[in-house]
């Protein structure tokens, strides 16, 4: 694993080269991650492609500038990060925000994407879902005593069981380490509630019909272990499937919408590895 930055759209972009061979994966996160939530995929996709996660602009050791947080800001981010790095074209997978990127990304820039995944969104939002989400961000801003007493509070999250080692990584990676001791997230609050706004008046249908891509939908069973507030619903899959022709979906059982990428991410991995057409040990 390799870290380095890149000049990509006007601003300084992290990227994570989890190493690997074959064609390139881009890796994108959601609203309030960082490329390490990829760790776990990453991991069973290297022995046949070539895997990179982007921490997004306004997260992780991405710049944080005061504007840009909308999908299509980041789609040219990624696009940016593609040219830095001299890949022409990539297999995408985009979780949560990451998803719906990457419909905005396959619209922009066709010739630029194999393959799209999209894992747990891409789908219109409602209010409980902007609800749901509302812990994940409202932990932004504040200082904990300790990265352990940071750990501690997030294993306390039902989303978060089992805890995994890549739980820790993934939050060790999400923090200021202050010289005191004390630890906050690295994420802008306030570009995350720019982006929400952005989200907000976004009609992400409007892209399904353009997507030409073979494109993969993987859905959360358990999602916001609500029935009521779900990511990707039975009628999203239907609308989605009827617009992308020849999309696919598949449901990971049990998984939630952070578990999809840790204690289910096997089960992902296998999911991604049978729509690309590769064998998963």
């Amino acid at each position: 694993m390799k870290d380095r930055k890149v000049h990509a759209n006007n601003v300084d972009i992290h990227v994570v080269d989890f190493g690997g061979k074959g064609t390139p994966i881009v890796c994108v996160h959601g609203l309030t991650a960082n490329s390490r939530c990829f760790d776990s995929i990453a991991a069973s996709l290297t022995d046949h492609y070539h895997v990179f996660g982007i921490d997004l602009r306004g997260r992780g050791d991405s710049e944080k500038p005061p504007y840009g947080y909308d999908i299509y800001t980041h789609a040219k981010d990624v696009h940016g990060v593609l040219r830095a790095l001299s890949i022409p074209s990539c297999i995408f997978i985009g979780h949560s925000l990451g998803a719906f990127i990457g419909l905005a990304f396959s619209t922009l820039f066709p010739n630029s994407v194999k393959q799209l995944i999209l894992l747990d969104g891409g789908c219109p939002l409602s209010e409980t879902i902007f609800e749901k989400i509302r812990p994940s961000i409202d932990r932004l801003d504040v200082t904990y005593p300790s990265f352990e007493a940071y750990i501690q509070a997030m294993r306390k999250n039902p989303f978060f069981h089992p805890w995994t080692i890549g739980h820790e990584q993934y939050f060790y990676a999400d923090c200021i380490h202050f010289p005191d001791g004390t630890v906050r997230s690295k994420v802008s609050k306030e570009a995350v509630k720019e982006e929400v706004e952005a989200l907000k008046n976004v009609d992400i249908t409007k892209f399904y019909d353009k997507i030409k891509t073979p494109t993969l939908l993987l859905r959360a069973g358990d999602c916001f272990m609500d029935d009521n507030a779900q990511m990707v619903t039975d009628e999203h899959v239907k609308q989605l499937q009827r617009k992308i022709v020849g999309s696919s979906y598949e449901l990971v059982e049990e998984a939630n919408h952070y578990s999809i990428l840790f204690s289910k991410a096997d089960e992902t991995a296998q999911f991604i590895h049978r729509f690309l057409g590769t064998a998963h040990n």
